[in-house]
């Protein structure tokens, strides 16, 4: 698990993934193996195989997730798979299976108390709406999304959010909006940047000196 771990950070996917197969083939033939760690090792590797965009190969373990939670009634576990799901689909344009996805993981999010899962579940179904030609609820989804995200600082959600929300004004014919929205997703990633590289340099120092 660490080596699949630090291949992650590393952006070494190929070897992260074979790594999270490893773990799964002995913990799928080890006699009493915790569910939720099948689950949970599920869960890493179909976000690493959406980081490779393989969608369609990120299928298989979701449907794990969402299997091993339900039957263990993990409602938090239920949310976060199907919202991934969601996402995997929307990537494979396959609009009407992820808006279905996505309303399962805001129902799940919403009755946990999520605020992340639920602005997640509202970003995959802005996108779901958008590829079905319901702009106005995919701008509605799209800005409610945004907030959320603002609301509780999740920047490295905050991004693609604002790039789905400019998407969704843009397939709208709103093109003044969507630009402005863009901008302020250029900006708002430029000083988020500056800030991190700003932190790391000062720890560097602090450690140097």
């Amino acid at each position: 698990n660490n080596v699949a771990m630090i291949n992650n950070r590393l952006k070494h996917y190929a070897e992260a993934e074979k790594a999270y197969r490893e773990i799964l083939d002995l913990l799928n033939t080890q006699e009493g193996s915790n569910p939720m760690h099948i689950a949970a090792v599920n869960n890493n590797l179909a976000v690493c195989l959406q980081t490779q965009e393989k969608f369609e190969e990120s299928l298989e373990p979701i449907s794990k997730i969402v299997a091993i939670s339900t039957e263990l009634s993990y409602g938090p576990g239920v949310a976060l798979g199907e919202v991934n799901w969601s996402k995997s689909l929307n990537a494979l344009e396959r609009w009407s299976e992820a808006l279905v996805h996505g309303q399962k993981s805001y129902d799940f999010a919403l009755s946990a108390g999520m605020k992340n899962a639920k602005a997640s579940a509202m970003k995959n179904m802005s996108r779901a709406y958008s590829g079905l030609g319901n702009h106005t609820l995919a701008i509605a989804y799209a800005d409610s999304a945004v907030e959320i995200f603002r609301e509780i600082q999740q920047m490295g959600e905050l991004f693609p959010a604002l790039f789905y929300q400019s998407e969704a004004y843009k397939n709208a014919g709103k093109y003044e909006e969507a630009l402005d929205i863009f901008i302020a997703f250029h900006e708002l990633q430029d000083s988020v940047y500056s800030e991190e590289t700003k932190q790391t340099t000062e720890s560097m120092r602090a450690k140097f000196e």
